[in-house]
């Protein structure tokens, strides 16, 4: 089972029209025809055989480079670079190390086409694909954070705050503001947040994941998220970095503009 602190976030359902998911699973030309090239840039990981609205097991995303790193893993307190990977080109198998300050996780999987694919990661078994619009979520969008109080002593049972939350053409959650002055609005804030459709059994249409870093000095430094959502509208639930065992910690409400 993953700790506590390898938090992930949202899980949003789109049209499958408007996101397209390469989930085939013919190899390009070469012995395998994968390599470390394959999984560079921006991928999700989604639970399999579960239900991917709750925290256990976590949705994730994570940002590769062509060095063979895992330069962003969206979780909490996790290394910079976050770990490292390795694509076989016999066979398109794949191995990863990811490091969480003195905690190291490994995952094993398979590329099934150069956008998606299988790891298991201390036991727990996700479907990955690579995002094809990072700035599928670009937008401010306005909602509220409802706090159930289970592990924040800053917050009262139900204590809710109204939010904005703006997030750029790669992704970026580029500020994090609301009408609740004792924990909001946060002065700089960075993470990510992205939507990919995943064609697997039990998945909505589409699914998004990412993270919220602020310079918040209590539990709402980290914030993860996970819920459903259309292209105007996104709910769910929501974690954070508290130390504490009873996630999800609240519920969460966005709409976008018209």
């Amino acid at each position: 089972m993953l700790k506590k602190y390898m938090k992930f976030i949202a899980i949003l359902s789109v049209p499958a029209t408007l996101i397209a998911c390469g989930g085939s699973s013919s190899n390009p030309s070469g012995s395998s025809g994968y390599d470390n090239n394959t999984l560079v840039g921006s991928w999700i990981g989604v639970p399999v055989g579960q239900d991917i609205t709750t925290f256990t097991p976590k949705n994730f995303t994570m940002v590769n480079n062509s060095a063979g790193e895992v330069s962003e893993f969206n979780g909490i307190h996790f290394d910079s670079p976050a770990g490292t990977y390795n694509v076989f080109t016999t066979d398109g198998t794949l191995a990863m190390e990811l490091n969480q300050g003195v905690d190291t996780f490994y995952g094993a999987g398979q590329l099934t086409s150069s956008t998606f694919g299988g790891i298991t990661i201390e036991g727990s078994e996700f479907a990955i694909a690579k995002v094809t619009n990072i700035g599928y979520l670009e937008d401010t969008w306005t909602g509220t954070i409802i706090d159930n109080g289970a592990d924040n002593a800053d917050a009262a049972d139900d204590t809710s705050y109204d939010v904005t939350v703006t997030i750029d053409s790669s992704g970026q959650i580029t500020s994090f503001t609301g009408r609740n002055g004792d924990v909001l609005p946060f002065t700089n804030v960075s993470g990510r947040m992205y939507c990919q459709e995943m064609d697997i059994t039990g998945v909505p249409a589409g699914v998004s994941a990412g993270t919220a870093i602020t310079d918040a000095s209590n539990a709402f430094s980290d914030i993860v998220f996970s819920g459903v959502c259309s292209p105007v509208h996104m709910e769910g639930t929501f974690a954070y970095d508290d130390g504490g065992d009873n996630d999800p910690d609240g519920t969460w409400t966005l709409l976008k503009p018209i």
